[in-house]
């Protein structure tokens, strides 16, 4: 179903600036007309949601003294069916939870968002609702139709009750579900229908057994729970499952010419397929959320993980313009070598980022090539001399065999993430050690910190996606590096290691097994 011609939305939000960039954003969508208004207080955009006259909401997580969560709340209990997206200033994962919890029907940071991302989100949770009260009429209508159907096979039942024949008739004709009449002691006066065939059972065979005695033991307290209702004179529904599938169960009671209830009509349809329908729409929405959720995710990561060989550009750049005399050559040509290496890596990284499914799914390409980690060691930290905070200092030290045969592109990564995250972990002044030791059987790469450290009970968390810390949030990050980290180790046979002491510091040491690369012998010349 097409969206409207013009879609009315309404901006929760203090800040009349970001009224103008929202409103800038959407006049980017040019196949999509949009009305954009604003309220920049709780009561009034209470007042409005109330009022209905908006498709979408956009509502902001702080609103002075309130906060964006409460008002989506407080405005879906009173009845709102319109799509709510929270908006905030910076991803945070227990926000966006709450605001999944409560209603909203998206979460979205305002300082990453695009007008793709708007409009997809807007789009979708129109969608959503459009959805969700298909969804609401249907069953509406399904309960409208059992209660119709229930009511006129009551009455069909007591008008046919000498007729047995036409009794049977009735049921044995009625699809995906069966008819029958329970006793005071729940045992089958009368049952027949389709649905027994499915479980291979007949009318005669059932009828004198008690109904729960044919039901799964975890079925049989509720099943008497509900028909002790019925014999109690409710008319009710509830579900059964029984075998592989699911029924709907209604119940009437039956009353004799004293006004008594004798016995109960129940009526069960097959609603196996619906439930799987349902199923599939929950999942399909959630999948669609997941996926907007690594949209945004995916963009920090690729900040993060870019921030170092841009730096290295801008640094070789602003240098190179010093050296313009003719004997300042090679000092020219060693930061042109610089930023051409930060250019591969960064090219390099992006092709990683744009194959992450690829990298989750183990399917990245491993290239091993013979190089001198010692130089490759000292090339990263002199890259890294641009990043790191006033006073601090990287101490390199070396042993052993210099060379060794891995995926140079990942190895330089391993050691550009745990790097980074030592600057980025410590203070002013503090000292960083970098060591590499090239053993017979195996190569180790190890880098010290004295940063603030990881809580010990957070370390078992410490490569999964995104987690961070709770002593890191404070701190610029995206919680990628040391999954890529342990990714790129896997792939490469290695193993990454640590011990973290909170406000000492964290040691990190990934350790490969020394491989020799495999020379192709030469083909020999013809001796004359």
């Amino acid at each position: 179903m097409p969206l409207k011609e013009l879609i009315a939305i309404l901006l929760v939000d203090d800040d009349e600036e970001d009224f103008l960039l929202t409103r800038d954003i959407l006049d980017e969508i040019k196949h999509q007309r949009y009305r954009l208004d604003w309220v920049d207080a709780y009561p009034q955009a209470l007042a409005e949601i109330q009022a209905q006259k908006h498709d979408v909401y956009l509502v902001d997580y702080r609103l002075g003294a309130e906060n964006g969560l409460e008002l989506i709340r407080e405005s879906l209990e009173a009845g709102c069916s319109a799509p709510m997206i929270l908006l905030t200033g910076q991803g945070d994962f227990e926000i966006d939870a709450k605001a999944m919890r409560i209603g909203a029907s998206d979460f979205l940071v305002k300082s990453t968002l695009t007008a793709n991302q708007l409009e997809r989100s807007i789009r979708y949770g129109i969608a959503q609702a459009r959805n969700l009260q298909e969804i609401r009429l249907l069953n509406a209508e399904l309960e409208d139709r059992v209660a119709h159907r229930t009511e006129a096979l009551r009455k069909a039942v007591s008008d046919l009750r000498q007729s047995q024949q036409l009794y049977h008739s009735l049921a044995r004709n009625f699809p995906n579900g069966s008819i029958m009449v329970l006793d005071r002691d729940f045992a089958f006066v009368f049952i027949d229908g389709q649905e027994l065939l499915r479980h291979d059972m007949s009318s005669a065979d059932l009828l004198g057994t008690r109904i729960v005695d044919i039901l799964p033991e975890d079925q049989r307290s509720v099943v008497e729970y509900y028909l002790q209702r019925v014999f109690e004179g409710e008319s009710l529904s509830f579900e059964v499952s029984f075998g592989q599938q699911t029924y709907s169960m209604r119940g009437v009671p039956l009353r004799n010419a004293d006004n008594q209830v004798h016995q109960v009509l129940i009526v069960s349809n097959n609603i196996t397929r619906q439930k799987e329908v349902d199923a599939e729409m929950r999942n399909a929405l959630k999948k669609e959320k997941e996926l907007n959720e690594l949209k945004s995710r995916f963009i920090s990561m690729a900040s993060h993980e870019f921030r170092t060989p841009l730096s290295t550009v801008l640094s070789s750049v602003s240098l190179i313009s010093r050296y313009p005399r003719e004997e300042d050559q090679p000092k020219r040509e060693r930061h042109i070598e610089r930023i051409k290496s930060a250019v591969r890596n960064l090219t390099a990284i992006l092709e990683d980022f744009l194959s992450l499914s690829k990298l989750e799914e183990g399917k990245i390409n491993i290239k091993p090539v013979p190089f001198d980690a010692k130089a490759l060691c000292e090339e990263v930290i002199e890259e890294m001399q641009v990043v790191v905070k006033p006073g601090q200092t990287i101490h390199f030290s070396s042993a052993g065999d210099h060379s060794a045969y891995l995926d140079k592109h990942m190895f330089r990564n391993i050691l550009i993430n745990l790097l980074s995250n030592a600057i980025k972990y410590s203070s002013e002044g503090k000292e960083i050690r970098i060591s590499y030791e090239g053993g017979e059987h195996y190569v180790v790469l190890r880098v010290e910190d004295q940063g603030i450290g990881i809580p010990e009970a957070e370390q078992v968390h410490l490569f999964e996606r995104f987690y961070r810390a709770n002593n890191a949030t404070n701190i610029q990050g995206t919680g990628l590096g040391l999954n890529i980290v342990q990714k790129y180790a896997s792939l490469m046979g290695g193993k990454v290691e640590f011990e973290s002491v909170l406000g000492k510091g964290t040691v990190f040491w990934v350790t490969f097994e020394r491989k020799v690369p495999v020379l192709e012998a030469e083909p020999a010349e013809d001796v004359p």
